[in-house]
Parts: C-alpha cells; sequence; structure tokens
C-alpha cells in the first residue's frame, strides 16, 4: 500500500477569493492562483514516494455559481499544475440544503475512504494538509498519520480562517502541526517519517525489517521505502537517529562513496548512535581464492562459484556487485576517520539484537561485523 499527501483544495491548492461574507471558491479559470510554495510542497512530496490526494467540497455547481464545465476547466488546470492524473482529485459536489445527505462532503470521510479504495493508500502512513476544520475532523476519523493546518490571516483578500481555529478548540481537536506557509510543510516532510522511527535500514530490498526507517537504490514491489537514494544522500537532519543497520550492503558502494556514507551516518546518528554493518573479511576470502586459482579448491569452505560471487557479487541485478574490498586493519582506520569514538566487532552485535542471517553461523563465511558508535 502508499502512502499519500493528501490536500484540501481552495486555501491550500490555490487562493480563496473574498466574496461578501466569505472566502470562496475561483468560479473561472482565469480567477485561479496557486498558493505560494504548493509546486514545491508536491514535488517534494514525489520524491518522498508519497501518492497526491486531492479531497474538496465544492458545492458552488449545485449553488449555480458556475457550470460544471467551468469546474472541469479550473480541475484540469490544477490537475496539470500539480502533474497528478485527474482521477487523483476526489471532489464532494453535493451541498446542505441542495441534495441528499451524502458521506463524503467533508467534515465526513467518505472522499478519504474513496481515495483509499482506489489507489490503495494507507491512511496510517498518510497525511493531510488543509485549512479547515472540516479537513481535521475528517482525516481524524480515517486515521491519518498527521494532520497539518494551514493558517490564513485576515487581510483585504481574506476573511481569513480564524473560525476554523475556534471551530477545532471548541471540538477539542487538535492538528498535530499548525504553519503559516506551505514551505514550513515542505520542511517538515523530511521529519514526519522520524517522527515514527529513529533508525534506519539501509538496502532493505524486499525484506524491510519492522522498526526501521527504508532505504534503498531500488524499489522493490510490495516494498515501502522512505528514502528511494544512494546512501550518503538520505535527507535526514543531524543528531536525529539511533541506530543505522546495513548488512550485505556496503561493499557494493565504491571506496570514495563507502567513505562519504560513513560520513553521513556519523552526521545523522545521535551521540551514542550505533552504525552497524559488514563487509566480507578479504584477508580471508582473498586465501580462499588464491586455492581456487591454484588447483588446491578442495582446502575452501565453498564451491568455487560462491567464492567468486562474495568477491565480485553475485551479480543477480544492476546494482548487485561489489565494489570496495576490506581487511579489518583498512576497515577500522576508515570507521576511525569518519569520526566514530567507539568500535566493537563480533557478530554478536547483531544476534544480541534478534538479528538473523544465514552467514552469521555458517563456518567460514568470514565477514567482518561491525558495531560503530558515535
Amino acid at each position: 500500500m502508499k502512502k499519500a499527501l493528501f490536500l484540501d483544495r481552495d486555501g491550500t491548492i490555490n487562493e480563496t477569493i473574498k466574496r461578501g461574507d466569505q472566502d470562496d471558491s475561483p468560479f473561472k479559470v482565469e480567477d485561479l492562483k496557486f498558493k505560494e510554495g504548493i509546486k514545491d510542497l508536491v514535488m517534494a512530496a514525489k520524491k518522498k514516494d508519497f501518492e497526491i490526494i486531492v479531497v474538496t467540497n465544492q458545492p458552488s455547481v449545485l449553488k449555480g455559481n458556475f457550470e460544471l464545465k467551468e469546474y472541469e476547466k479550473i480541475t484540469s488546470e490544477i490537475a496539470n499544475y500539480l502533474e497528478i492524473p485527474r482521477e487523483n482529485i476526489f471532489e464532494c459536489l453535493h451541498k446542505e440544503g441542495l441534495s441528499s445527505e451524502c458521506g463524503c462532503r467533508k467534515p465526513k470521510n467518505g472522499l478519504f475512504l474513496m481515495a483509499k479504495g482506489m489507489h490503495s493508500i494507507d491512511l496510517g502512513k498518510s497525511i493531510m494538509v488543509g485549512d479547515s476544520w472540516r479537513d481535521m475532523v475528517a482525516a481524524d476519523e480515517v486515521g491519518i498519520f498527521k494532520k497539518i493546518f494551514l493558517v490564513c490571516e485576515e487581510d483585504e483578500d481574506h476573511h481569513g480562517n480564524g473560525s476554523s481555529i475556534s471551530k477545532l478548540e471548541e471540538i477539542q481537536l487538535k492538528p498535530d502541526k499548525i504553519v503559516k506557509t506551505l514551505n514550513e510543510v515542505t520542511a517538515l516532510l523530511n521529519e514526519i517519517g522520524r517522527l515514527r522511527y529513529d533508525k534506519l535500514e539501509m538496502g532493505c530490498g524486499g525484506k524491510p525489517s519492522g522498526g526501521y526507517l527504508h532505504q534503498d537504490v531500488t524499489l522493490v514491489e510490495g516494498t515501502d521505502l522512505d528514502y528511494l537514494c544512494n546512501p550518503w544522500e538520505v535527507d535526514i537532519s543531524e543528531n536525529k537517529l539511533s541506530e543505522v543497520l546495513a548488512l550485505g550492503v556496503m561493499e557494493h558502494i565504491r571506496y570514495e562513496d563507502f567513505r562519504k556514507t560513513l560520513r553521513h551516518m556519523f552526521k545523522i546518528l545521535k551521540k551514542g548512535g550505533e552504525f552497524l554493518f559488514d563487509v566480507p573479511d578479504m584477508k580471508v576470502w582473498s586465501e580462499y581464492l588464491y586455492n581456487l586459482t591454484h588447483g588446491q579448491s578442495e582446502k575452501n569452505p565453498f564451491p568455487n562459484e560462491h567464492i567468486w560471487a562474495t568477491i565480485y557479487g553475485w551479480q543477480r541485478w544492476p546494482g548487485d556487485e561489489h565494489k570496495s574490498g576490506w581487511t579489518k586493519e583498512s576497515l577500522l582506520r576508515e570507521i576511525k576517520e569518519a569520526g566514530f569514538s567507539g568500535i566493537v566487532e563480533g557478530v554478536e552485535v547483531y544476534t544480541s539484537k534478534g538479528i538473523k542471517r544465514g552467514r552469521f553461523t555458517r563456518e567460514g563465511d568470514a565477514h567482518i561485523y561491525i558495531k560503530a558508535i558515535k
């Protein structure tokens, strides 16, 4: 299932228009003006694999303010600007008193449930940004992970949404975050996932471990990544994580990028945080290779194919090659130069945490198991 960034429309994606005693929707495409920061927010969310979903009450058609075809022009303009499919925009056209009772008009949650069903959305990992108490109530009812309320100040062009703030206080519903600009929401995207976990698993592949944020350079179908990027590019602020786990990962990184990754992990770990990783012990595997190439394969604990694959990678897919090799001495030197103050060696680093891998108990499968402490 996918996580989504749910957005209200008027007042969140586009500016409202002051009409009489209320802030209203634009009735013509010429009146559509996008909020500052909305495009940057949507692009940032897409990079973090959020599906962009718009949920909006639009009673103006039934009120006779404009025709449906004009509404569709406005909707198409919004979809094009945000670079999302039209089907990602869910609207309730009903109006109280002018149509039968519905289950989709916010604060009811029907629009969220429709989006969930159509796009396989995990509401518990999703975010809602809106400027009305109705947005917050609907999001709360379906268990949205984070509800972000966008304040609109009163000025010559807007009445503002102070009444929604009062309503939220009245019903005792507190948004998870109150912001004044969409740029604040963009900045918050980097923190949202870390509100759930303070541990990161790098190179999780198709079997991510529970209780971690997850990173990889490729997305395996059915896996929900928090970070689709190189390890040294994980966008996490300094001093945030208690643990980084990278089993069977670091040997796939070129030497210079290996050093960049060590430095980056040091930066994003808290003081006392642990970077757990392993690499093949090339002192041992080079001995196996010597035996293999000198007619003494019977001395090795593994078939020739296994030895070649441990040195050069199994190469089952692009990126499955090994691009660096380490002895204990060279590895410890790099870890210290990256700034880590403590180093613990041994497979017990992992088994004591309940982490299991076949090579942990396979005789002769020589790896250097490291816990580097900041």
